[in-house]
C-alpha cells in the first residue's frame, strides 16, 4: 500500500512538473509570437511611413514654396514641418498684430501697384527706395529663367526692359483677405530713418530737375520762410525741410499721408495686414532674405552667381544707376546748376551710399565740362578701390549721423510719431542712439552735403 501511494505521489510531481513545463514553454512561445508580431507591426509601421515620405517628398518637390500647394478641388492639404526663414518668421508677427489694427481702419476701396507671377504663384508689393527697380528686373527674369539659360540674376535684366508694373491691386481697407490668398506674397522694408535719407539723396540732393521742379518747389514754398530765398529751379531743398514737409503730409489719417511714393509708410502702402504677407525681408539683411526667395523658387544660377559677385553686381548696378540719368539729362540740368557741382553732388550721393571713399572730386570746373560718362565711371571705379567694402558700409552709417545731427530735434521726434506703426510692426528702433542720444559736438564732420571744395 505505501508503495502504491509513493509510486502515485511520484506520478503526481511528475504530472505536475510536465504541466508546469508545458505552461512555461507556452509563454515562452506567447512572447515569442508577441515579439514576432511586434516586429511585424514596426516594419509595416516603417514600410508605411517610408511610401509616406516618398509621396510627401514628390509632392514638397513640385511645391516652390515648401509648403501646402495651392489648393484645387482636388488637391489634399499637407502641413510639412520646416524651421521659418527669418522674413516669414516676422510676416507671422506681423500678422499676429493686424486683428486690433485692421478694427482701427474705416472701411473703404483701396486700390495700389502690386507685380505678380501666375506660374511661380508669386505676389510682390513695390515700394520706392525699398530695390524696386532690382524686383521689377527679378520678375522680368522669372519670365524666361528656364528658356534662358544665359540669364542668371536680375543684373543680367536691361534697364530699358524693367518698366514699372501696371497691375494695380484693390483691397477693401481693415478687411483681411483678396483674390491672391493662395499666392505666396512677399515684401521688404527699411529702416524708416535710413531710408528717408536715401529717398532725400538719391531725388533731391542728386542733379534731377523733374523733382527739383515739382516736389521741392511745392515743399520749399510751403515750409521755407517767405523772406528767404530759393535757387533757380528749387535745387536747394534742405534734408531739414524736407522732413518737416514729412511730419506735415502724415498727419493725414489712416496711413495715407505722404508727399510721394519714397516716404510713404509700410503699413499703409503695401497693407500687409489685408493681404496677409508671408515675407517680410529687411533691406539690411538684403542678401540672406533674397536668397531665401531663391532657394524656395529653386533659382541656382542665381543663388550661384550673387553668392559669387553679388556685391561687385550690387555696386556696379548703383554706380550706373547714379551716373547715367544726370548725363542724359546734361542740358536741363545745367539750366539748373553747373555742370561742375552736378557732378559734385553725384560723387557726394555715391560717398553717402558708401560707393565710394572720402576722397574728394578730382575734378576743375573745365575738367568737368569735358569728362565724358564713360571717363567718369572709370574716375569712379578707381577712386572705389582705395577703400575696402568694410570701411565704405562704416561710411554709410557715419554719414546718416552727420546728415541728421543737422536737423532740430523737436523735427525727429515729429519724425518718429509719424513712422509709428512701420516702427512697431516691423521691428525697428524708434529712437536710435546714433540719432537721438549722441552729443552732436562729438561727431568728426565730414561735409557729406557740402558742395564746396575743402
Amino acid at each position: 500500500m505505501k508503495v502504491l501511494l509513493r509510486k502515485k505521489g511520484l506520478l503526481l510531481v511528475i504530472g505536475s512538473s510536465l504541466v508546469f513545463w508545458m505552461l512555461l514553454q507556452t509563454g515562452i512561445n506567447f512572447e515569442e509570437s508577441m515579439a514576432d508580431k511586434k516586429q511585424d507591426i514596426v516594419l509595416t509601421a516603417q514600410k508605411k511611413m517610408k511610401k509616406s515620405n516618398t509621396k510627401l517628398n514628390m509632392e514638397n518637390n513640385d511645391n516652390k514654396w515648401n509648403k501646402q500647394a495651392v489648393p484645387t478641388a482636388h488637391s489634399v492639404k499637407v502641413k510639412t514641418p520646416f524651421k521659418m526663414s527669418p522674413p516669414a518668421q516676422l510676416a507671422e508677427r506681423v500678422r499676429s498684430k493686424c486683428t486690433a489694427y485692421l478694427r482701427s481702419l474705416p472701411k473703404k476701396p483701396i486700390v495700389y501697384p502690386i507685380t505678380t507671377n501666375a506660374h511661380y504663384n508669386l505676389l510682390f508689393c513695390p515700394m520706392c527706395k525699398l530695390a524696386s527697380t532690382y524686383w521689377t528686373k527679378f520678375f522680368k527674369m522669372l519670365e524666361v529663367y528656364k528658356e534662358n539659360s544665359s540669364i542668371h540674376s536680375p543684373y543680367d535684366i536691361p534697364i530699358s526692359i524693367a518698366k514699372p508694373t501696371k497691375e494695380r491691386l484693390q483691397i477693401i481697407q481693415g478687411t483681411s483677405g483678396t483674390r491672391y490668398d493662395s499666392y505666396y506674397k512677399f515684401m521688404f522694408v527699411r529702416d524708416p530713418y535710413a531710408r528717408i535719407l536715401s529717398a532725400y539723396v538719391d531725388k533731391l540732393f542728386a542733379p534731377n530737375p523733374t523733382f527739383w521742379k515739382d516736389l521741392c518747389r511745392k515743399i520749399i514754398t510751403s515750409v521755407r520762410d517767405r523772406s528767404k530765398p530759393h535757387a533757380k529751379c528749387w535745387s536747394d531743398l534742405s534734408f531739414e525741410e524736407y522732413i518737416r514737409a514729412i511730419v506735415t503730409a502724415h498727419r493725414r489719417p489712416a496711413e495715407s499721408g505722404m508727399t510721394d511714393c519714397h516716404d510713404a509708410s509700410f503699413i499703409g502702402y503695401c497693407h500687409p495686414c489685408e493681404l496677409k504677407m508671408d515675407f517680410i525681408g529687411k533691406m539690411e539683411t538684403f542678401s540672406s532674405d533674397s536668397n531665401f526667395l531663391y532657394q524656395k523658387l529653386n533659382l541656382s544660377r542665381t543663388l550661384d552667381t550673387l553668392g559669387r559677385q553679388g556685391k561687385q553686381l550690387a555696386d556696379e548696378d548703383a554706380l550706373l544707376d547714379t551716373v547715367i540719368s544726370p548725363f542724359k539729362w546734361k542740358n536741363d540740368i545745367k539750366k539748373c546748376i553747373p555742370w561742375h557741382e552736378a557732378l559734385q553732388r553725384i560723387w557726394r550721393k555715391l560717398q553717402i551710399r558708401g560707393v565710394i571713399g572720402k576722397e574728394q572730386l578730382p575734378l576743375t570746373a573745365e575738367q568737368a565740362e569735358k569728362i565724358s560718362q564713360q571717363e567718369f565711371i572709370d574716375l569712379i571705379k578707381k577712386t572705389q578701390e582705395n577703400t575696402s567694402y568694410s570701411e565704405r558700409k562704416q561710411q554709410r552709417t557715419e554719414a546718416l549721423i552727420e546728415i541728421y545731427s543737422h536737423v532740430k530735434m523737436e523735427y525727429l521726434h515729429q519724425l518718429k510719431v509719424s513712422y509709428k506703426n512701420d516702427f512697431d510692426f516691423f521691428e525697428y528702433e524708434d529712437s536710435p542712439a546714433s540719432i537721438f542720444n549722441i552729443n552732436r559736438k562729438d561727431i568728426q564732420y565730414y561735409g557729406y552735403l557740402d558742395l564746396g571744395q575743402k
